[in-house]
């Protein structure tokens, strides 16, 4: 439990009853680290590629990793996106999205691939980024929708056990939302003071440097940014696994960043990125700890809105009320499209998604 309250300066042990109940019967990462110490759309392109190529910020586009990415390299019918109104991959644009329509699924699809054993290798779940209710769990929308998101995934999963058998559900968070944190990054100045032990090289993904504006200017991609909560949830996987520079186990004192989906992704299927960065990640194989999956996986989740109304930061927000957001995640998607076709409301921008992506 300490190790799930070293993650929270705002979310104690309880107030997220669905991650922090598979953190402890599954695995929890304590040292997973945004790739770069920056925000939301530069950390998942190094999710997505292994490399930002030299994007630092807010408002680039993912048409510099374009052909980069792990979905350009897998063969197309090793892939999906599951979304609910518009991913943030769309910010790849609307020509690249067209071309791999067929890769992009609404939610209700994985229900259906899970229940006929037809999910492919790879599966990525975006959350409701602009129309409510919002479950993104980005700040102001509260958490509440996101933990319903993750029992949902979860439930769905179980639902079939010889799906979840084969399967590996990983929970992670793009960046660390602004909150601070006492474990400094490696990279920065006295990483491993505490931890002689842990080595950990930060690769620099490619030839390209930070943008030449501002304090990033020639920024060499040679820091992680700060950690963020990494769930890890598998039926080989025995009940409270930690992994993390404080592991019982030294095999599992690892550090991982978001390369590290690369890397599991490219040790699974042989697909790889190029990203020196992903190549040398360390891969969730890591977690494995068990000669034959379990029996005993927790069956179901249960999610309650009661839960979260004991605080208002958690508390559901009123999704029959709510508008459509142009805020925070959603402000980027909102600001990419009117560079691209103008001025839009957020209904319209999730209908022209949706229409690229139409069967």
């Amino acid at each position: 439990e300490k190790h799930l309250r070293a993650y929270g300066t705002i979310y104690a042990d309880g107030r997220l009853p669905v991650l922090q109940t598979l953190a402890k019967e599954y695995a929890v990462a304590t040292h997973w680290f945004c790739s770069l110490p920056s925000s939301t759309t530069p950390n998942r392109m190094f999710a997505h590629a292994g490399s930002s190529r030299g994007a630092t910020g807010q408002g680039a586009f993912y048409t510099r990793v374009e052909d980069r990415m792990i979905f350009d390299k897998l063969d197309p019918k090793a892939w999906r996106v599951y979304f609910h109104d518009i991913p943030h991959l769309w910010l790849t644009g609307d020509a690249w999205a067209q071309s791999f329509c067929g890769q992009f699924h609404h939610i209700a699809s994985f229900e259906h691939a899970v229940r006929t054993d037809t999910l492919p290798a790879y599966s990525f779940i975006e959350p409701q980024h602009i129309l409510p209710p919002w479950s993104s769990q980005h700040p102001s929308a509260g958490v509440s929708h996101g933990e319903k998101l993750i029992a949902r995934v979860y439930n769905t999963l179980v639902s079939n056990p010889g799906v979840f058998e084969k399967s590996m559900l990983l929970v992670v968070y793009d960046e660390h939302g602004g909150f601070p944190d006492h474990v400094i990054p490696p990279g920065h100045r006295g990483w491993n003071s505490e931890h002689p032990d842990i080595l950990h090289d930060v690769l620099p993904p490619d030839d390209v440097y930070g943008e030449p504006h501002g304090h990033d200017d020639a920024y060499m991609f040679t820091t992680l940014g700060p950690r963020v909560p990494a769930v890890i949830v598998s039926p080989w996987i025995e009940r409270g696994t930690v992994i993390g520079w404080k592991a019982k186990d030294e095999a599992r004192r690892a550090t991982f960043d978001h390369t590290s989906i690369l890397a599991t992704v490219g040790r699974m299927t042989g697909a790889w990125v190029d990203s020196a960065r992903a190549r040398a990640a360390t891969s969730l194989e890591i977690a494995i700890n068990r000669e034959s999956p379990r029996t005993d996986w927790l069956p179901r989740i249960g999610f309650r809105d009661e839960d979260y109304s004991r605080d208002g930061s958690a508390e559901p927000l009123p999704s029959a009320t709510a508008s459509a957001s142009c805020d925070g995640v959603a402000g980027d998607l909102c600001e990419a499209f009117r560079e691209m076709h103008g001025e839009a409301t957020p209904e319209e921008v999730v209908a022209h998604f949706q229409k690229l992506v139409k069967p």
